[in-house]
Order: structure tokens, then C-alpha cells, then sequence
């Protein structure tokens, strides 16, 4: 603004002026010195917070997520309900379809799962045997093929993965996150426990509990 104020003036009204007093100079060249200390003030302030966005990107960039999201291509296939009603049918439709992928040039591993890291999973009340507590527990499920944790390199802590003959078999098998183990079994194994899972229970319309085959450093908290 005092840059556009000094060009747009005519330089022989001052001096037409300088008889007149300073008054009026010494009003404006305080008006000027204000605007000046305000931009100054204002640059700062961006460039303070320009460089703390930058330093959460940085810091963000060495997060660990827990899995690996490079060279993973996402495809989401919401299938028609009306078609496809019971496990079998969805079954039906998703393992040729991964046998097909996997077959494909280019292709290291193809994998299937009902919510996509990092949006959450599907929430559900739990319930672990032997364990009381006043409060609700909760927690986030996923459901996936056995190629899950291969695909997105997500590392084993302790115990296995699934195999391709437990998926088929629909067997109730669980693997839980390091953050699971710590909030409701504590220093506890985690192998071997069970967990009933409230939601999958009004799928089936009777109480379904997981046998825990492992604990895996996961991206879920």
C-alpha cells in the first residue's frame, strides 16, 4: 500500500505544500511506518507457519503405519445386494476373481478385505471370556482373505497368518493389533484367547467368538 501511494503521487504537490507546515507529512509518514511494521509482522507470521507445516510433513512421512502402502493398487467392487445375499455367493464371486488377478503379469499378490486402511473397520462391542469390566469395550474388524497381510506387509509380532484353508472354511479365527493385546489383555499371550464379537453376532443372529492366532503390528488403533 505505500508503495501504490508513493507512485500514484505527484511529486510537486509536496513541494507546492512544504510552506504550509510538516503536519500533514508527519500524519501520513506515521500511517506509512504502521503499514510497514504490519507487513513485516505479517511475513513473519507466514513464514513461522510455513515452516512448522513443513515440519509435520516431514514428521508425518516418518510416521509408521504399520503396512505398506506403495505399489498397492485399491479397487473397490460394492456388489448388488440382491444378488448376492449369503457368504457362499460373495465367496463365490471374490476367490476366482483373486485367482484371476494373481494370475495376471505384473501381479505379486492380490488380496480381498471389507474396509480399506486407513478408514477405520466395523465397529462392534467385544466381550473376552474371564475378563469383567464396567465400561463397554470396542473395537474395529476387518474382514479379509488370507493374501491381507502378505499384500501390505504388514510384520508379525507373534503367532501366523491366516491360510487359504481357514478362509474357506469360514473358520472364527482372529489376529489383533499390538493395541488390542495392550488395552484388554495387558502382559497376557494373546494366543489362544477368545473374543466375542457383538456385530458378527447380529450377522448370524448368535454370539460368534475368535480364536486369536497372532498379534501383528497394524495400522489400527
Amino acid at each position: 500500500m505505500p508503495a501504490l501511494k508513493a507512485a500514484r503521487k505527484d511529486l510537486n504537490e509536496p513541494l507546492r505544500d512544504s510552506g504550509k507546515g510538516i503536519s500533514g507529512g508527519f500524519r501520513h509518514g506515521r500511517l506509512r511506518d504502521a503499514l510497514v511494521v504490519l507487513e513485516v509482522g505479517l511475513s513473519l507470521t507466514l513464514l513461522v507457519s510455513a515452516g512448522l507445516l513443513m515440519r509435520s510433513f516431514v514428521a508425518l512421512r516418518d510416521v509408521k503405519l504399520g503396512l505398506r502402502p506403495d505399489h498397492v493398487l485399491v479397487a473397490r467392487l460394492p456388489l448388488p445386494t440382491d444378488r448376492y445375499k449369503t457368504a457362499d455367493q460373495v465367496t463365490g464371486f471374490y476367490r476366482p476373481l483373486l485367482q484371476r488377478l494373481k494370475a495376471l503379469p505384473g501381479i505379486v499378490e492380490a488380496t480381498e478385505t471389507s474396509t480399506l486402511p486407513p478408514y477405520g473397520g466395523i465397529p462392534s462391542d467385544i466381550e473376552i471370556p474371564a475378563k469383567t469390566h464396567a465400561e463397554k469395550w470396542n473395537a474395529m474388524f476387518q474382514l479379509v482373505s488370507e493374501g491381507y497381510f502378505p499384500t501390505l506387509k504388514i510384520q508379525f509380532v507373534d503367532g501366523r497368518g491366516f491360510t487359504e484353508a481357514e478362509v474357506n472354511g469360514a473358520r472364527k479365527l482372529a489376529i489383533v493389533n499390538q493395541t488390542f493385546v495392550k488395552k484388554y489383555l495387558g502382559n497376557e499371550n494373546a494366543i489362544g484367547k477368545q473374543v466375542r464379537i457383538a456385530q458378527l453376532a447380529e450377522f448370524v443372529g448368535r454370539g460368534e467368538r475368535a480364536d486369536v492366532l497372532k498379534s501383528s503390528d497394524s495400522w489400527r488403533t
